[in-house]
């Protein structure tokens, strides 16, 4: 499994593109619908198993079936909002990671929120990764002899 390039940059204007084309058939950016639910809970199960092999442990509960008839029920975005929040806990938060509210609606602002915040984790985790000193590859003390 691989991380999927997240959506960050949804607008009032997208909303007002897919409350326009209710009918489309392609994903629009401002309608939320199964492929992003698939998207985000994918990212989830991705960071955690990351960092799961890292020895920074969470058990999450992760749906990434989700299929076009599906509708996501409050107590469904609670558990995907509580999921990265967990990995906030369980790992670190970026400075300036957006807030996630937990609330009886979704809209633009949380779902780019969502987002966000799982980049903002994927980034940290490529950082700590490029921060590990290999064995062999750093000498302290070489010249020095008893």
């Amino acid at each position: 499994m691989a991380y999927i390039t997240p959506i960050l940059n949804r607008t009032s204007g997208d909303v007002n593109v897919a409350k326009s084309n209710p009918s489309s058939i392609s994903d629009l950016k401002g309608s939320y619908n199964y492929s992003d639910l698939n998207r985000v809970e994918s990212n989830c199960e991705y960071i955690m198993d990351t960092l799961d092999s890292y020895g920074y442990t969470s058990t999450l509960i992760i749906k990434t079936n989700w299929v076009m008839t599906d509708f996501p029920t409050v107590v469904e975005l609670d558990r995907i909002r509580n999921n990265i929040l967990d990995l906030r806990v369980v790992y670190h938060t970026m400075i300036g990671s957006p807030d996630i509210l937990i609330h009886n609606y979704l809209d633009y602002v949380d779902a780019n929120a969502l987002e966000q915040n799982l980049e903002n984790l994927y980034i940290l985790i490529g950082l700590m990764i490029q921060s590990f000193i290999y064995c062999g590859t750093q000498n302290c003390g070489v010249d020095f002899q008893l």
